[in-house]
């Protein structure tokens, strides 16, 4: 089996199983996540598999990072705007995180300046960050007369 064949091969069976049931020692908390929450991230995490099975069919040798990488920052985009709690976004990211490993994308080079949920990438490692909402300036609106 080719490697573009063995990477196909797992991203099909990443969209066959239950992401809460087999990764849950991720974040064990999630296991017993609400089941609205758990079908939203299931369904962008499978749809996002669907994406890159895609990309690597087409491709005539492997797809460019570019567009695996293109791929994997629309999803996690979709997770950062979705309907979820902390504890389900964190997963998800993890989650797509896997996905890029196993497509051998590399993401921390990327990412270094973008906010996924609740966490950055700075020197290669995942740091957990507070975003705060930058501060608007009292008293410099012009008033019109």
């Amino acid at each position: 089996m080719s490697p573009k064949e063995a990477i196909i091969e797992k991203l099909s069976k990443f969209r066959l199983v239950d992401k809460y049931l087999s990764f849950h020692e991720i974040m064990p908390g999630t296991f017993h996540a609400d089941k609205q929450q758990q079908l939203i991230v299931s369904d962008i995490l499978d749809n996002c598999a669907k994406e890159l099975i895609y990309l690597y069919k087409e491709a005539k040798k492997n797809p460019l990072k570019s567009h695996l990488k293109k791929v994997i920052f629309l999803h996690m985009e979709l997770i950062t705007h979705s309907v979820l709690d902390t504890a389900n976004k964190e997963f998800a990211f993890r989650l797509c995180w896997f996905l890029a490993e196993k497509t051998a994308t590399h993401l921390p080079k990327q990412t270094a300046k973008k906010y996924w949920g609740y966490w950055q990438v700075e020197k290669n490692e995942v740091r957990t960050v507070m975003y705060r909402k930058p501060q608007t300036k009292m008293g410099s609106s012009k008033k019109t007369h």
